[in-house]
């Protein structure tokens, strides 16, 4: 029930100015914190005195549930930012992909700034880190073909 494979499972909820936290898999181990951030040493110490372990060796997983007022807009807001996670990781790979198409017809790092609205400086860092990625795929299958 301890340490990093089997973490305690630890449930916030708001309750008026303070963080209500229970352990369900220690039955009566209940604490409050007025931060989240106080929530792990809170339970890490109610933890380590349920099961007479030392401190440090108590692992936890936070489930904090936001008040129900804003849950709402909690799951909106966290939703909204992965959408624009994944819109950004998208951008990102349009953008090697077009520096890489560009440099291939030989246009100059100034050009390809240019026509993509970045600076050449900018150009020049996808450029390299595109190059970096290419030769880590195929480093990974060269080490894959040999025994």
């Amino acid at each position: 029930m301890t340490g990093s494979a089997d973490p305690l499972v630890v449930v916030a909820r708001r309750s008026g100015r303070w963080w209500a936290v229970e352990v369900p898999s220690l039955p009566g181990v209940f604490t409050q914190a007025q931060t989240l951030d106080a929530v792990g040493p809170m339970v890490r110490d109610a933890g380590a005195m349920f099961l007479q372990l030392p401190t440090a060796s108590i692992a936890i997983e936070a489930r904090c549930e936001p008040p129900a007022e804003a849950r709402a807009d909690v799951e909106e807001a966290l939703a909204r930012k992965a959408d624009a996670e994944r819109a950004q990781a998208a951008a990102s790979a349009a953008m090697r992909r077009a520096v890489a198409a560009l440099a291939q017809v030989g246009l100059t790092n100034r050009d390809a700034g240019r026509l993509l609205e970045v600076s050449h400086q900018r150009v020049a860092q996808i450029a390299a880190s595109g190059a970096q990625a290419a030769e880590g795929r195929r480093g990974r299958r060269t080490r894959h073909a040999s025994p």
